[in-house]
């Protein structure tokens, strides 16, 4: 349904007289700018609504709001006062800033305060499986969305 909402925002833009203004580069870069935006929270949410479903009662997940940021998953396990952090993108390729707040040590120490320590930190996205030399895993949300 969401989607169906930005393709239909989507054709009112373009009809729209100041929009076909621009060259046809910057109304295809917009276009698909909404619809990548909106792709990305979709897979953001499926990811939450369905670790939450396989999660035992011992571990929540939930997306954390921090003052300056905010971490798209967090997995805590009560029992062991842990938790893993997770950036969830819809992109297939990794870039440095989609996973900026993982490397960020003020931020992960505010998540360490409140939620144990962080055992994990993970991108999930649509490429390949890896993992950088700083620890942080790229995971490939599907398999992970299988592995639950």
């Amino acid at each position: 349904m969401r989607y169906c909402q930005a393709q239909a925002l989507i054709h009112v833009l373009i009809n729209n007289p100041e929009f076909k203004s621009f060259n046809q580069d910057k109304r295809d870069l917009a276009c698909n700018e909404i619809l990548e935006d909106v792709c990305g929270q979709m897979m953001k949410d499926i990811v939450l609504l369905e670790t939450v479903r396989s999660l035992s009662k011992k571990r929540s997940d939930f997306k954390l709001t921090l003052a300056q940021s905010e971490f798209d998953m967090v997995i805590y396990t009560s029992v062991e006062n842990t938790c893993a952090a997770f950036e969830v993108t819809h992109s297939a390729e990794i870039v440095p800033h989609q996973y900026h707040i993982l490397e960020d040590e003020e931020l992960c120490q505010a998540v360490e305060q409140q939620y144990g320590t962080i055992t994990r930190k993970r991108v999930l996205y649509g490429g390949e499986s890896c993992t950088f030399d700083n620890g942080i895993e790229c995971l490939i949300a599907k398999e992970y969305l299988k592995s639950l």
